[in-house]
C-alpha cells in the first residue's frame, strides 16, 4: 500500500474483520479491485489524476512502470532518454501528484511507481480527456 496512511487506515480496519490471509488472498488477486471496494474515493482521485496527465507525462509514467525496482532519476533519465534536470522536474511534479514515491533500501535517493498507479495503468493516449 505503498506507506499512504489512509489506505492503511483502512486496512487496519479491515483487520478486525478479516484475517490477514484472507485480506493478502484478495490484494493479490485484484489489488485495485480490492482497494476499491476499501477506499473508493482514493481509487477515483488516483483515477482522475492519472486521467488528467498531460500525455506526454502519462507516456513518462508508463516508462517508469516498466523500470525494474526502485530508480534514480539519473538512471530514469538515462533509461528513457531525457535530461537529468528534465527527468528531476518530472519526479518532482509526479511525487506531488501522489504518483511515485521516495524509496531508499540502500540509503541512496531512489524512486518508484506507486503500486495502485502500476494496477490500475496509464493511457499516454487518452490522457488529459477526463470529463
Amino acid at each position: 500500500m505503498d506507506g499512504i496512511p489512509a489506505l492503511l487506515h483502512r486496512i487496519a480496519a479491515a483487520l478486525v474483520l478479516l484475517d490477514a490471509a484472507a485480506l493478502l488472498d484478495c490484494m493479490a488477486g485484484d489489488l485495485a479491485g480490492t482497494l476499491t471496494e476499501m477506499a473508493p474515493d482514493y481509487v477515483t482521485m488516483t483515477h482522475e489524476i492519472l486521467g488528467g496527465l498531460a500525455p506526454a507525462d502519462a507516456d513518462l509514467l508508463c516508462q517508469l512502470i516498466r523500470l525494474r525496482g526502485c530508480w534514480s532519476v539519473t538512471e530514469a533519465a538515462d533509461a528513457v532518454g531525457l535530461s537529468r534536470i528534465r527527468m528531476a522536474s518530472r519526479v518532482r511534479d509526479f511525487l506531488e501528484q501522489g504518483l511515485v514515491r521516495p524509496a531508499t533500501p540502500d540509503g541512496t535517493t531512489r524512486f518508484q511507481v506507486l503500486q495502485i498507479v502500476r494496477q490500475l495503468g496509464v493511457d499516454p493516449v487518452t490522457a488529459g480527456k477526463t470529463g
